[in-house]
């Protein structure tokens, strides 16, 4: 890595001081991090709920599904697990709704997109300054 940093600086491509800047700047905004009860919380959220359905709700429903062999339980399976990952989607929008808001839409010009926009003109900027 320094030695690409020092390539640049020989080469006068760029002003590497002033990309560690921006990073430093960019690298300022501070992200609530979950505590070990919250993971927890997040990850039995997530995984229970498909244990229950693949090895409980699946079981029971076995018998309502006509066919040979293992046929009636694939079927079961199937509802099940595509039950449960319909609650994992719904489980991360809430998720993602309580730490970042109301989705706005991508013209809101809010959160991520500010930050690539910002990293795309630093590398505009860059690659225009060789």
């Amino acid at each position: 890595m320094w030695e690409a940093a020092s390539d640049l600086i020989d080469e006068g491509r760029g002003d590497v001081g002033a990309a560690a800047r921006a990073d430093a700047a960019v690298s300022k905004v501070e992200i609530p991090q979950y505590r070990l009860r919250g993971i927890v919380a997040v990850w039995a959220a997530a995984a229970l709920p498909m244990g229950a359905l693949a090895w409980l709700v699946a079981s029971a429903l076995e018998d309502q599904f006509g066919g040979e062999e293992n046929v009636p339980m694939l079927k079961a399976l199937l509802i099940c697990i595509t039950a449960g990952l319909i609650w994992q989607f719904v489980l991360v929008a809430l998720l993602v709704r309580t730490e970042q808001g109301p989705f706005a839409g991508p013209s809101s010009g809010r959160r991520s997109g500010s930050v690539l926009r910002a990293a795309r003109r630093r590398a505009g900027a860059a690659a225009g300054s060789g």
